[in-house]
């Protein structure tokens, strides 16, 4: 899957909206399976005491690709959450004021799907 996702980040990276790619070591993040599908719900995780982002089969996801990427960033944004504030603030942030990490999560995602052309507004993503 990294061969997949590699390439997408590292050229993310050097473009002006995903700079924050390069304020930590992304290349750390581990990468593993969604063990299981709610359709139409999730297709990316984050577990931030793992440090790893659980994804949907590309190659088996309902979802369009660009969705799939664009909740890979959205996933990688919480990533970088963690490493900017520490997994301890991070957590209480996830706990107390969740809507400010999901809504930036959210809005780079977009963000990204805008970047690259698409115009795909799925409810999950409002």
């Amino acid at each position: 899957m990294r061969n997949i996702i590699e390439p997408v980040l590292d050229d993310y990276s050097t473009q002006p909206d995903g700079k924050w790619l390069t304020e930590f070591d992304w290349k750390k993040v581990t990468f593993g399976k969604l063990p299981f599908i709610v359709d139409g719900l999730f297709v990316a995780m984050y577990i931030a005491p793992l440090n790893r982002i659980l994804l949907e089969d590309p190659e088996k996801t309902k979802e369009a690709i660009d969705v799939w990427f664009s909740d890979l960033i959205h996933e990688m944004y919480h990533a970088y959450q963690r490493h900017k504030k520490g997994i301890i603030r991070y957590f209480l942030c996830k706990i107390f004021p969740r809507n400010a990490l999901e809504s930036e999560a959210v809005e780079t995602s977009l963000r990204w799907l805008e970047l690259h052309g698409s115009e795909i507004r799925a409810a999950k993503h409002q």
